[in-house]
C-alpha cells in the first residue's frame, strides 16, 4: 500500500488566494495560522483537492476552500 503519491496532482489556487478567501469570510488573523493542501479520493472518479486553514484562539477557526476554483467550501468554529 502506497502513503504517498508521487503522480501529478493538477492545477490549484496558491495559498495567498486561499487566505483571501478566507479572509472574506471572517479570517483575521495576521499569524499563527495553519494551512494545508489536502487531496481526498486520488483513486476515485471525483478526488477533491481543498485548502484547509486553522487558527487558534479563545476558539478553533476552520476554513475549507477549494483548491481548485477558491469557493468556500465550510467555515467552523470549536469551542475548546
Amino acid at each position: 500500500v502506497r502513503t504517498t503519491s508521487v503522480d501529478p496532482i493538477g492545477e490549484f489556487i496558491d495559498s495567498d488566494k486561499a487566505l483571501d478567501v478566507a479572509s472574506q469570510h471572517g479570517l483575521t488573523a495576521q499569524d499563527s495560522i495553519g494551512m494545508g493542501l489536502t487531496l481526498m479520493g486520488k483513486a476515485t472518479a471525483m478526488p477533491q483537492m481543498s485548502w484547509s486553514i486553522t487558527v487558534m484562539k479563545d476558539s478553533i477557526f476552520t476554513w475549507s476552500i477549494d483548491a481548485k476554483n477558491g469557493s468556500l467550501i465550510h467555515k467552523g468554529e470549536t469551542k475548546y
